[in-house]
């Protein structure tokens, strides 16, 4: 009787530290010869998923934004109906170092993004807040940008996920 009282004890105190731990993940693109997507999150400090995705930058557009052009419906993964997309904001600041090439590089930054939110809004159930822009800046050479967002999924989804996996 008192391991059991000491385990639901442990038990409870492993859930309110959990319950409490921030859920972090992190996303790492990286574009040369091919496509490497990285994406790991972690519950506190503990890993709760981890994967690495590699593309060839042709398989890449046959694969995935072909049938975006082509407005081919895309099923969507058996988990993205569990993940719910709360907000997303993306913003980006692009300049180059002739004016003209800032405003064509600005348009096919702009059409990228769009067509990355329209598979984002296929593969979610209807995302609620989604921002996206692209601002030039004529005075300065660089790319810069920022993405924030927001999901949600119930713990046991999560859980169910990894070791399904």
């Amino acid at each position: 009787m008192l391991w059991l009282s000491i385990l639901i004890i442990f038990l409870v105190i492993i859930g309110v530290i959990l319950f409490f731990s921030p859920l972090i993940c992190q996303v790492s693109l990286e574009i040369n010869e091919e496509i490497n997507l990285e994406i790991t999150c972690k519950l506190g400090f503990i890993p709760v998923y981890s994967r690495e995705y590699r593309f060839l930058i042709t398989d890449f557009f046959d694969d995935y934004i072909q049938p975006f052009l082509l407005k081919k419906k895309n099923k969507s993964p058996k988990f993205s109906k569990k993940i719910k997309l709360k907000q997303l904001n993306w913003n980006s600041t692009i300049g180059l170092e002739h004016a003209n090439q800032t405003a064509i590089s600005v348009s096919l930054l702009m059409t990228l993004k769009s067509i990355v939110m329209r598979a984002l809004s296929s593969y979610f159930n209807q995302p609620q807040d989604i921002h996206y822009q692209v601002n030039p800046n004529y005075n300065q050479y660089g790319f810069e940008t920022y993405c924030q967002c927001m999901f949600s999924i119930k713990l046991g989804q999560a859980i169910y996920m990894k070791f399904k996996r």
